[in-house]
């Protein structure tokens, strides 16, 4: 595996972490009113970023592909060993640790494409 697909790996890591991120909630919880402006709970919702971050990962899915997406995600994401991603697929576990390479490569490009 090469810097730039273990680079690639991290990248989708941090935008999937990013993309799940909650806005603060904030809340009176004593129920007092202090003045007489009128306040309303929020519901929370996804910040800014997080819904950034989400187009983001729309982008590189699509330009990745179905397949390679599937993999990278699973590996980074969901932690699943090659041994156990070999076994899903019903391939030799050097054969998936090339597709596992391969994958993140594609990932690198569709990150490197948005940012051309």
């Amino acid at each position: 595996m090469s810097l730039r697909q273990a680079l690639a790996g991290l990248r989708l890591i941090a935008d999937a972490e990013q993309s799940l991120r909650a806005e603060r909630i904030t809340m009176d919880w004593d129920g007092i009113v202090a003045d007489r402006q009128r306040r309303r709970g929020r519901d929370g919702g996804l910040s800014r970023t997080a819904r950034v971050a989400a187009v983001r990962l729309a982008r590189v899915k699509a330009a990745a592909g179905e397949s390679d997406w599937t993999t990278a995600w699973a590996a980074c994401i969901e932690r699943v060993s090659v041994h156990t991603l070999a076994k899903r697929r019903g391939v030799r576990r050097r054969d998936m640790r090339a597709t596992l390479c391969n994958a993140l490569e594609s990932i690198a490009a569709a990150y490197d494409g948005m940012a051309a």
